[in-house]
């Protein structure tokens, strides 16, 4: 391995890159960017020579920008047409990472004559053919979608493909896609194509991910964090509180009320739970969005789309926003359900703080009982303070007798918090982290009063059977 060494590289502008052209400049330049970032200035010189890269860097940090350059800079030095069809493939693993990287990519392109589309599971698979039929020189795909099309599209024409570049590849890894990624680089004539892979988080999955893809190649390595380094940003501020299950939402609906002309995002662990929060909040007077993996793909899109757009507002999701979207100017991250590690905290709170000298703060819900998990916050070297909402803040909204009449009168929402509360505890008794998530701990009554529920339902099976599931036939909730 050859890794970069850490030096300077505050103040290095886009126009100091030997070789890239005045309309990559240009369009940089109308995106408001002038100097480079770290990962940037460090990963640029080795892409635009064409080497082998494995680029780690914080959430944030601005690795989308430093291999869509690298991307738009080998198509136009080749002179691509779009009869030679695809000729450099970005893969993110979802639909939403495409989305975003295909709207950048788009602005990058502004004044350059080559192509670019996108595909993704759950889109019009004829309208995403023709395209491919008519050349589509930069390809933004989900490794699925791309793998169905090379196999079965005819006259998608990908035997000239030049570089091969891998987005949050350790989320790649998480969803299982190792599999489809070996037979996309099987199916890949040009045995002389750049691999390049970004990352957000090292751990043994990118290592596996590393041979399949590299192989007998030899990349360079940039941006790998120092031991000693914290993997948050310094202008995050981040915090935990303590509260029993039926503290719980009051807490959050005095913080959304303390933050209503912020701009925040709301983590849960279940589409139901997103969905009965979202009707409730509304119902309430709190207005906000949701947004998870069980939405139809153009409601997702026109929500993320919206979201961006507004200076402030509340975003209710699953782990499914988690990874690579990056919202402006969001102010608070609430993760009002438990991370499945310390990697996805991270992932979640890297939703604000993004960019140079922008600050954000991140807000984690705990148990008593949970307060475990913090142990394993330090030995990641995640900064994290304890925190107390004021007692006035209860009092004065007093919130809790209104959720429970409200979910107990209205036919609407009681089916709904019937769902989120048995879609929690299913997926706190799947959580990995036993030793402080123990789903076996939690008293069930004080949940369900966290849901505005009188007293726990019965759930659709015992909590030992769903972990037994969990374990020996690979359960899965609906968490995204």
């Amino acid at each position: 391995m050859r890794y970069e060494q850490d030096e300077s590289y505050v103040g290095r502008t886009f126009d100091s890159l030997e070789g890239l052209s005045d309309k990559t400049l240009k369009a940089i330049a109308e995106m408001g960017f002038a100097t480079m970032t770290e990962i940037q200035a460090k990963s640029l010189p080795h892409l635009l020579k064409g080497s082998h890269l494995v680029g780690t860097a914080k959430t944030g940090a601005g690795k989308t920008l430093a291999f869509l350059i690298a991307a738009v800079e080998w198509v136009h030095r080749m002179k691509v047409k779009p009869r030679n069809g695809t000729c450099s493939i970005i893969l993110s693993p979802t639909r939403e990472l495409c989305l975003q990287t295909f709207t950048v990519l788009k602005r990058l392109m502004k004044y350059h004559s080559q192509t670019c589309f996108r595909i993704v599971g759950g889109g019009n698979r004829k309208e995403e053919s023709e395209r491919l039929w008519n050349g589509a020189n930069i390809l933004v795909a989900t490794p699925g979608r791309l793998l169905d099309h090379m196999q079965n599209t005819e006259g998608f024409i990908y035997k000239s493909v030049f570089n091969v570049i891998i987005d949050e590849a350790d989320r790649m890894m998480d969803l299982g896609f190792e599999a489809d990624i070996r037979r996309i680089l099987a199916l890949l004539k040009n045995e002389n194509r750049q691999h390049i892979v970004f990352t957000a988080t090292v751990n043994k999955n990118i290592d596996s991910l590393k041979s399949v893809v590299f192989q007998n190649m030899k990349p360079v390595y940039v941006g790998m964090p120092e031991p000693e380094e914290t993997p948050t940003v310094s202008t995050l501020t981040q915090c935990y509180l303590v509260y029993r299950s039926e503290e719980r939402f009051p807490a959050l609906y005095a913080l959304l009320r303390a933050y209503v002309t912020k701009k925040v995002i709301v983590f849960f662990s279940t589409c139901t739970s997103v969905r009965f929060h979202h009707d409730l909040l509304n119902f309430i007077n709190v207005d906000c969005m949701y947004y998870h993996g069980q939405l139809k793909q153009n409601i997702r899109e026109r929500t993320f789309r919206k979201f961006t757009k507004i200076k402030s507002g509340i975003l209710l999701c699953t782990d499914i926003a988690a990874r690579g979207l990056d919202i402006p100017g969001v102010d608070l991250i609430i993760q009002y359900d438990p991370p499945e590690d310390t990697n996805e905290y991270l992932h979640r709170v890297g939703r604000t703080a993004r960019g140079e000298g922008v600050s954000g703060k991140a807000i984690l819900f705990l148990r008593p009982e949970e307060e475990r998990f913090l142990a394993l916050m330090q030995h990641a070297k995640i900064p994290l303070h304890n925190g107390r909402l004021k007692s006035q803040c209860f009092e004065h909204y007093n919130i809790q007798p209104v959720m429970e009449e409200v979910v107990n009168t209205n036919f609407h929402l009681r089916p709904l918090a019937l769902d989120a509360f048995r879609a929690y505890v299913r997926s706190y008794a799947s959580h990995r982290i036993k030793f402080a998530f123990d789903a076996d701990k939690l008293d069930l009554d004080a949940v369900a009063s966290s849901f505005g529920l009188k007293r726990a339902p019965p759930l659709d099976a015992p909590l030992k059977k769903i972990q037994h599931k969990k374990k020996r036939r690979g359960y899965v909730d609906n968490t995204f």
